[in-house]
């Protein structure tokens, strides 16, 4: 039986020391805000976000380059505020 593969590209997304700010209202309110942002940056670059953690997602993505656009994307968009770190992490 001839079997079906797929190349993907997967992307962990962590914000750095979350657990150390969960206690710190608005640490937490602006990560909150951050998270559509996210999910929409994601879904700009053709990713499906599966699981979904309070702090982290994991990402999976048809095309390397997509997963690589979308993590600048992201890293671009927390320069604003210096206050949220992002650890990326991207495998094939």
């Amino acid at each position: 039986m001839p079997q079906n593969r797929q190349l993907s590209a997967i992307m962990f997304t962590d914000i750095e020391a979350y657990t150390s700010f969960v206690h710190d209202d608005e640490f937490h309110t602006i990560v909150l805000r951050k998270h559509p942002d996210i999910f929409d940056t994601s879904t700009e670059f053709n990713g499906t976000i599966v699981p979904y953690f309070g702090e982290g997602a994991s990402s999976f993505y048809t095309s390397s380059v997509d997963a690589i656009h979308c993590s600048i994307e992201l890293q671009l968009a927390c320069l604003n505020d210096q206050r949220i770190s992002l650890n990326l992490w991207k495998r094939l």
